[in-house]
């Protein structure tokens, strides 16, 4: 019978995950009881997690087919007539915004002035998400003070630093600033850093 799996790799590794760790968390189950403590078994299974983690990082192809997908980094030009997106250079990325949540990781390159965050496909990065606006959030780069200003057109808000922006107020984004877009926390972290 031919193989109708579109992804055999993906098969291949969960059934090597379960014939590896089923094994081995039948003996961390048997040792703690063997022992008398339960947390002799947590303590193995909290060394089995590093172990994982540790394997992770020195042998990343293993994880591979467990990964799922990044969203894409969309450059749209905006459609405001009134201010142009300018490309500073297309070789360079002025701030990136790392964020993470329940169900996505995300990195948005920010190398456009004005670059524009939300739902729409006239913005420059998409966020699909009920809590994210059409036209979320703009953020303006000044070349002369290298720094990134945020400004909130939301209906749901946008945070930076804990701190909700009042609609329409630009404000300057620094090196290591939170800024929160529904429930997503972004860590703003500069190129010339």
């Amino acid at each position: 019978m031919p193989n109708t799996d579109p992804n055999p790799s993906r098969k291949q590794a969960i059934l090597l995950l379960i014939a590896v760790l089923l094994p081995i968390l039948f003996i961390i189950i048997v040792a703690g009881l063997l022992l008398g403590s339960p947390l002799v078994s947590l303590l193995l299974i909290l060394a089995l997690v590093v172990g994982i983690g540790a394997l992770k990082r020195s042998k990343p192809a293993l994880f591979q087919a467990f990964q799922k997908e990044a969203p894409r980094e969309r450059n749209i030009p905006s459609s405001r007539s009134d201010t142009p997106p300018v490309h500073l250079d297309a070789q360079r990325t002025y701030v990136t915004l790392v964020g993470l949540n329940a169900s996505n990781q995300y990195s948005i390159s920010v190398n456009l002035s004005p670059f524009v965050i939300g739902q729409s496909e006239r913005c420059n990065f998409q966020i699909h998400d009920e809590y994210v606006s059409g036209r979320h959030l703009t953020i303006d780069y000044d070349a002369q003070e290298k720094l990134c200003y945020v400004t909130d057109s939301s209906r749901n808000g946008t945070w930076l630093n804990n701190e909700r922006l009042p609609k329409g107020e630009r404000r300057v984004m620094r090196q290591g600033d939170s800024l929160q877009i529904a429930g997503i926390a972004f860590n703003v972290e500069y190129a010339h850093y």
